[in-house]
């Protein structure tokens, strides 16, 4: 698992740490990056390799966390912000469902209580998992082997990781796999406002200019769900919205 945490502001790193750390069946490797002037958490010294002292991209940091290990070595990469709450064993059901269903490149849905950015993320409830053609870049997603081969290290053009998602959507679906979205294990995501430490329009306006430069649609085109996964069983969507 690889995060991102900002030191100089109130944050859930320790707890997620713990909560992972708590996992029954996975040989689990934690390592964090830190941005901020307070440097590293006293808690997560033991796993903080990546320490910068002012603003830096989610995706830079993430990709030189992962420069210092051996991908090879690892069957899925959790990749998570410091600003969400999981459920007790949330990592061993979580993963679980991205195995048995065979998803590449997968993230849990919010819970309706949390600051959500897309209406797809939310939970939908009596829905185990969703096959889509969109996973979001946070607060949490992961991959399996397929998709670390195929996604990493992270393309840094995307501001902050917006619009990175879209090229995700094509990259995925050329190399014939599967993306989705994890209703029975959800995340809470509401610690504090999205985008509340970098300039949204800014960022939102150099996303869509890099969509157009490399022609690849928008964000809202990316919006289906394909199939809904039940009780073992895999049903297409009536809806393809």
């Amino acid at each position: 698992m690889v995060g991102v945490y900002l030191s100089d502001v109130e944050h859930l790193a320790v707890s997620i740490t713990n909560e992972l750390r708590s996992t029954k069946l996975l040989d689990l490797t934690v390592a964090w990056a830190a941005v901020g002037k307070a440097g590293v958490d006293a808690e997560l010294g033991d796993c903080t390799p990546v320490v910068r002292h002012h603003q830096t991209d989610k995706f830079q940091l993430v990709n030189e966390v992962l420069a210092g290990f051996n991908l090879d070595d690892f069957d899925v990469l959790v990749v998570t912000d410091d600003d969400v709450t999981m459920e007790p064993g949330w990592l061993d059901a979580y993963l679980g469902y991205q195995a048995v269903t065979g998803l590449s490149l997968a993230q849990p849905a919010r819970t309706g209580a949390s600051d959500i950015s897309h209406a797809i993320t939310v939970q939908v409830v009596g829905t185990e998992v969703r096959e889509t053609r969109f996973v979001e870049v946070g607060p949490v997603f992961s991959l399996d082997r397929r998709a670390i081969s195929l996604l990493t290290p992270f393309d840094e053009a995307w501001p902050m990781g917006w619009g990175l998602d879209v090229a995700w959507s094509r990259q995925i679906a050329q190399a014939k796999l599967h993306m989705g979205i994890i209703d029975a294990t959800p995340v809470v995501h509401n610690f504090r406002k999205s985008a509340a430490h970098y300039d949204w329009r800014e960022t939102d306006e150099a996303m869509k200019a890099l969509l157009a430069e490399r022609n690849l649609g928008n964000l809202e085109d990316t919006m289906e769900v394909l199939r809904h996964y039940r009780n073992g069983v895999w049903r297409t969507s009536r809806s393809a919205r």
